[in-house]
């Protein structure tokens, strides 16, 4: 038995194959890691326009609750203060106080049945 002979020509291409596969197989593997990094990348730029815009909305509700209309519309509406030039009414209680209201008796009636309270509910008007 005796082994193939194979000539410089056959070796030489036969290891030039072997580093091209190598080289496309590298070159596979850095365009996925290129592909996926492009990925994170638009992705960390659509969450950092939205950390933007939450950041200006948030500076301008700082500067507005910072500012005398701010704490002016506080005080007029929440406050109980008055602006300067407003009428402020106080009720005044009636002389001799007002009548308490009489309660109403409750007439003394014997526990009903859930069933009793459950026929009553649909079918009594």
């Amino acid at each position: 038995m005796t082994l193939p002979r194979f000539t410089i020509r056959q070796v030489f291409f036969a290891i030039a194959a072997v580093i091209i596969f190598l080289l496309l197989a590298d070159f596979n593997n850095r365009w996925n890691e290129k592909q996926r990094l492009t990925l994170q990348h638009e992705q960390a730029l659509a969450e950092l326009a939205d950390l933007q815009a939450t950041q200006t909305a948030l500076e301008g509700r700082i500067e507005y609750a910072s500012s005398n209309a701010a704490v002016e519309a506080w005080a007029y509406e929440q406050g109980g203060l008055v602006r300067p030039g407003d009428v402020v009414i106080v009720p005044q209680p009636v002389p001799g106080g007002a009548p308490a209201p009489t309660p109403t008796p409750q007439s003394q009636t014997e526990p009903r049945s859930n069933w009793d309270i459950w026929w009553s509910l649909f079918f009594d008007e």
